[in-house]
């Protein structure tokens, strides 16, 4: 199976949005019409100097309605597997037959002598916007063929000259009135094209380099991350029998060490400890970052089960602390991605219990809300975040300075892990902190039903 070059496919889908924007602006041309139409109609033509009815006005609405339905019904047969030969051929359909319609106008209202004949920039603007140089001429040059043949056709007796405003509604041709008119309106027509098709041009240069230029930046960002990811699986393992072989030596397997060398084997087992943690997190935050949504186990879980599984994992660090966790929770239903979950209030929970104090208390509720979520929040009265600091406990590796003198074995990694899984989640998270005296982190997470309450 042959794969669409990127630049191919994103011409389609910029075509194709191109094509589904006119159809959708068509209808306030309708709308127009049919209003000026009612108007004159009702009485204020008269009161304007116009006798005749306008019937051509309600015949090009219909003729707008029915071409309009059809160019939708063509966009959205080929909206799955569309394809950029056809989506412009309906484009252009569009635009020549928008033009034809536009030129009756013009004949109806008065060819010479008005200004509807500059309506026909509206159209050369929008094809310097939607194409390149050359097919902009080109419709500007069509603009300029129907305007020209309109006039020699009133000019030639095949048609007969028209005027809204005259109550005959036959004047006769003017020939150098509508010769300057056709010099003019020519003029103007492609003055505004070479204007707005330079400018087109240039966007679509530098729209061109800075999509460049981001496809060069993920590209690096991918290879830097990929040697990261590589770099982070080996050290892993060495980290971990390194770990292992000093838990052995300060349990006495080669012997009782001397306490100065039990202290320095003790601090090299934290700093050890320290690293397999961090490259723990950077393997999760990478996992996180860069699987996609559809790639993703997800399934119904209930919230109240999480955040249990979570408080029996921290309970002994709790108890290390002698902090009492406090838990009130409320079952409800959410469809999420079970590890992703559990890791978010693992990392939240343990941030409660290492950053309070001593015998401190740890308050864990979940409850239902009205608006189709769950409310979890998790409140310590620990040390607190300073609230000039609180927008940046997110960005990874960030640590502030009252939280590295009270714990200096954080990796700051983290918040930065349940930021991104609140992102998949589509869960809102709010921080309310004083320094000092505690924080209180509250996550809203959408739910599909509230199915009952327990506490403990």
């Amino acid at each position: 199976m042959l794969r669409s070059h990127p630049m191919t496919t994103h011409l389609t889908v910029l075509t194709l949005r191109n094509a589904s924007w006119f159809c959708h602006l068509r209808w306030f041309v309708v709308l127009f019409l049919l209003v000026s139409a009612l108007l004159l109609y009702g009485g204020l033509g008269v009161h304007i100097g116009i006798q005749e009815p306008p019937h051509w006005l309600l015949a090009l609405s219909a003729i707008l309605t029915a071409t309009n339905l059809l160019y939708r019904w063509h966009l959205r047969k080929n909206i799955h597997n569309p394809r950029l030969s056809v989506i412009s051929y309906n484009l252009w359909i569009q635009i020549i037959i928008d033009l034809v319609l536009l030129t009756v106008t013009i004949h109806f209202i008065g060819s010479s002598g008005t200004l509807v004949p500059c309506a026909y920039l509206f159209h050369i603007v929008l094809a310097c916007i939607f194409f390149d140089k050359i097919k902009s001429f080109l419709v500007a040059a069509l603009s300029f063929v129907l305007y020209f043949s309109c006039l020699a056709l009133e000019y030639s007796g095949s048609l007969q000259p028209k005027s809204l405003f005259l109550a005959s509604g036959r004047p006769h041709f003017d020939l150098a009135g509508s010769a300057i008119d056709l010099v003019s309106i020519s003029g103007l027509l492609f003055f505004i094209w070479f204007l707005t098709s330079r400018l087109s041009e240039n966007l679509r240069q530098r729209e061109h380099d800075l999509r460049e230029t981001n496809a060069q930046l993920i590209k690096t960002q991918k290879e830097k991350s990929r040697h990261m990811l590589r770099t982070t699986h080996e050290l892993k393992a060495p980290f971990a029998a390194i770990h292992a072989n000093l838990q052995l030596l300060l349990n006495g397997y080669c012997g009782v060490l001397a306490d100065d060398a039990k202290d320095v084997v003790t601090r090299v087992s934290a700093r050890c400890g320290l690293l397999s943690r961090a490259i723990q997190s950077m393997l999760q935050l990478n996992n996180i970052t860069t699987v996609s949504r559809d790639a993703l186990n997800w399934q119904r879980l209930d919230l109240k089960d999480v955040l249990q599984y979570c408080i029996e994992q921290i309970t002994p660090l709790a108890g290390q602390k002698s902090i009492i966790i406090e838990s009130h929770l409320e079952s409800a239903l959410i469809i999420g991605v079970e590890d992703h979950m559990k890791i978010c209030f693992d990392n939240i929970l343990s941030n409660a219990i290492v950053y309070s104090r001593a015998g401190g208390l740890v308050r864990v509720l979940c409850h239902g809300s009205d608006s189709g979520t769950a409310v979890v929040s998790v409140e310590d009265n620990g040390i607190g975040i300073d609230p000039a600091k609180i927008p940046f406990i997110f960005d990874e590796y960030y640590r502030t300075k009252e939280a590295v003198a009270h714990n200096n074995y954080s990796t700051g990694l983290g918040l930065a892990i349940v930021n991104n899984i609140a992102r998949i989640h589509s869960i809102t998270i709010d921080v309310q902190s004083i320094p000092g005296s505690g924080s209180k982190f509250t996550l809203r997470v959408p739910t599909v039903g509230i199915v009952g309450i327990e506490g403990d």
